[in-house]
């Protein structure tokens, strides 16, 4: 029965997170393997403390293209059942550094609804800071004489960086071979102009959620710990524009490998210039001991973005192991994701 409740509860958090949502999303192809920016209620998950490093560099090929790169940092308090994240995320794209800079930090409290069910709300509070180098841009009344360009004629914006704080909240359910959760981000919809005037930045929400099948010996019937295939989804949707990730990775002891797809074609609108068919995603990943490095390359799609070049994304992840190993690393399974 409470199992029935828990389940009810979260589906009726996503279909009401579908109704409130509304910039430009910042995203990892490798959102598992940079989890307290995906939601606060992933931080300390582990029950350990975990430094994580991202670095992508979107579609190359294009002159001043999307370079994003994050820290994070998370540990889990046994004797408060608590986890605790901060982070720092970096965003810069265009001739004119249009940059985006988030210092974050992050709580989970860990809830044990059943004997295998977890859930963990989570709340995370930001400052972010957008700048633009307005004398770097080119605008159309400057290219009048090549010789002797023009100055423009566009107003220079008061400031060129702009500050404001925000909030996001998130809810995750997981057991040993599954997992399901909901943030919901810019819950201050704070305004991010240069200007003076009103450009708000719309709620995010992202629903996301997997499950891992642990592969049998054919010759023993016994499961394998060392070998298994998951499947996994993230679906983002802010304003009128929506995205979906999905796809599995295969895991042998160290090794990992995983295929992705991004893109939800049948909402595909040509008509204005709407084309959801974006990428597929390949990946590879090692573990060194308490060390992972993962690297995946986007494989562009669309045939608006021929000449990206795809992405490329590298993430490293090393896991501290402070003192003993607490009652829930000996007793609880972090959710089956692999930077999770």
């Amino acid at each position: 029965m409470k199992k029935n409740i828990y389940i009810t509860v979260f589906f009726a958090a996503l279909f009401f997170a579908s109704h409130i949502a509304h910039s430009q999303v910042i995203q990892f192809s490798q959102y598992y393997s940079s989890p307290t920016i995906l939601g606060p209620s992933f931080a300390g998950l582990h029950y350990e403390t975990k430094a994580v490093m991202n670095y992508r560099n979107q579609w190359p090929g294009i002159s001043n293209s999307f370079v994003t790169s994050a820290f994070t940092v998370d540990h889990f308090f046994e004797n408060r059942n608590s986890g605790v994240g901060v982070s720092i995320l970096r965003d810069e794209a265009g001739a004119g550094n249009l940059s985006l800079t988030d210092f974050a930090v992050s709580y989970s409290y860990n809830l044990k609804a059943t004997r295998e069910i977890n859930v963990r709300p989570g709340i995370g509070f930001k400052y972010s800071k957008r700048g633009i180098d307005f004398y770097e841009l080119t605008f159309a009344d400057q290219l009048k004489s090549i010789d002797n360009p023009a100055t423009t004629t566009i107003e220079t914006p008061p400031e060129e960086g702009i500050g404001y704080f925000d909030a996001v909240a998130s809810i995750l359910v997981f057991a040993k071979n599954y997992w399901g959760g909901v943030t919901v981000d810019h819950l201050f919809t704070p305004n991010q102009t240069f200007f003076g005037e009103e450009a708000t930045v719309e709620m995010l929400i992202q629903a996301y959620g997997g499950y891992k099948i642990y592969l049998k010996d054919p010759k023993h019937r016994s499961k394998r710990k060392d070998e298994s295939l998951t499947f996994s989804a993230l679906y983002k949707m802010q304003g009128k524009f929506k995205q979906l990730d999905i796809g599995a990775y295969w895991q042998r002891k160290d090794l990992l490998t995983g295929l992705w797809y991004r893109g939800i074609p049948l909402i595909n609108n040509p008509e204005q210039g709407y084309r959801n068919n974006d990428a597929i995603i390949i990946m590879l990943g090692y573990n060194f001991y308490s060390l992972s490095l993962q690297y995946s390359y986007d494989i562009t799609v669309n045939s608006l973005m021929k000449s990206s070049a795809g992405s490329h994304e590298v993430s490293l992840t090393y896991n501290f192991k402070l003192g003993k190993r607490t009652k829930f690393n000996r007793k609880w399974t972090p959710i089956p994701c692999p930077g999770f």
